[in-house]
């Protein structure tokens, strides 16, 4: 995480492992990273949203061959039903 990486270089400046110009250009480095997803639009939606539909088309995919084997097995069973009653 930013606060750890911060720290860390914070302790190296300390220590005398890395000069002052060095921590000033690492911790800039460190402070203008983007770590998350939801700063970068993707497709032009925001993270929370993508995933969602995501997560919806992944349901729909087993949904719907489901739904197509409910609707055949019950075509056969009434056609059964149908035969039966003649």
């Amino acid at each position: 995480m930013k606060y750890e990486d911060l720290k860390i270089l914070d302790q190296l400046r300390e220590k005398g492992s890395i000069t002052e110009e060095e921590y000033q250009r690492e911790k800039a480095k460190i402070l203008n990273e983007t770590t998350s997803l939801g700063s970068k639009p993707l497709f032009g939606l925001e993270e929370n949203t993508y995933l969602m539909l995501m997560h919806v088309s992944q349901l729909l995919g087993l949904l719907i061959p489901l739904a197509g084997f409910a609707n055949s097995v019950s075509r056969v069973c009434g056609a059964r039903t149908h035969v039966d009653n003649q």
